[in-house]
């Protein structure tokens, strides 16, 4: 259950951040800052899930 509310709100934030930058004329730093984004999601899940793993 913890993962779907996780993954619901990764979604959340996608959509506020394309809503936000949805005027950007650089098409290119939009979807590099989305990118960014979900590598950091995934880099937090990965070290929350470590640390649970192991300690």
């Amino acid at each position: 259950m913890r993962w779907i509310l996780i993954i619901v709100f990764a979604i959340v934030v996608e959509f506020f951040v394309r809503f936000l930058t949805r005027n950007m004329e650089d098409k290119k730093k939009r979807e590099r800052v989305l990118a960014l984004i979900w590598f950091g999601f995934g880099a937090v899940l990965l070290v929350v899930w470590l640390i649970n793993r192991f300690l």
